[in-house]
């Protein structure tokens, strides 16, 4: 199988809006330690802090660099400014990463992520061309169209999680096109070029982190991970 450099790029520009919180959740400490510094660290095995692409929002720049003191690392990193859509945040950073290359995109606020599902992802893809990890849904599912709304069968529903990894000059290419509102994930903007999506088993602690509940529940897990400190 051949062997492609590895990349990463890390979707960290989001407002926190839901959170409710000061500190936007990508910086917030969790047992003393920044969310976005778990996800960094969950990625050093597999890519290279030179080859991971942080886009952070143009209103933290205080936080980004306030960060950077603590963890001298990240200035290996490359930082951008993200745009106003996760669309237009990850077509300036694929202006950096060569082609012939794996590519993943991770969410900022996921810092649950686990090595398991990024060596899968990044084989998958290699294999494949993309690989999206997704859990089965534990509740029951309805599809809401206008005043209708019909069951829909569970088994047949995957929850869609990140790292979503690809080859890199297939994803570059995609993302040629203009925005659309349904260009939610890379995986959307991916499909829609015609390419096929390939899916892998996630992690159910994957989660993304929205509200106090989460940072409480993700704290556990790190704990019993060994991973806080």
């Amino acid at each position: 199988m051949e062997n492609r450099e590895r990349y990463l790029i890390i979707a960290a520009a989001g407002n926190s809006i839901r959170l409710g919180t000061k500190t936007p959740k990508q910086y917030l400490n969790i047992d003393n330690k920044a969310v976005l510094i778990y996800v960094v660290e969950a990625f050093l095995p597999f890519v290279n802090m030179e080859n991971m692409i942080i886009a952070i929002s143009q209103n933290h720049t205080e936080y980004w660099e306030k960060l950077k003191t603590e963890y001298p690392e990240l200035q290996k990193a490359k930082a951008l400014i993200g745009g106003p859509e996760r669309f237009h945040t990850v077509k300036t950073a694929l202006k950096i990463i060569p082609n012939y290359s794996l590519v993943a995109i991770h969410d900022g606020a996921r810092p649950l992520i686990d090595s398991k599902t990024i060596k899968n992802c990044f084989q998958l893809a290699l294999s494949k061309g993309s690989a999206i990890p997704v859990i089965d849904s534990a509740n029951s599912i309805r599809f809401v169209e206008g005043n209708d709304n019909k069951s829909l069968e569970r088994k047949k529903i995957k929850l869609v999680q990140t790292p979503q990894t690809f080859k890199s000059e297939l994803l570059k290419k995609a993302y040629e096109v203009n925005y659309f509102e349904k260009f939610t994930d890379d995986a959307s903007v991916f499909e829609y070029d015609g390419n096929n999506i390939y899916l892998t088993n996630g992690n159910p602690d994957n989660f993304k982190i929205t509200n106090e509940q989460d940072v409480e529940l993700a704290s556990i897990i790190l704990k019993n991970r060994g991973l806080s400190t």
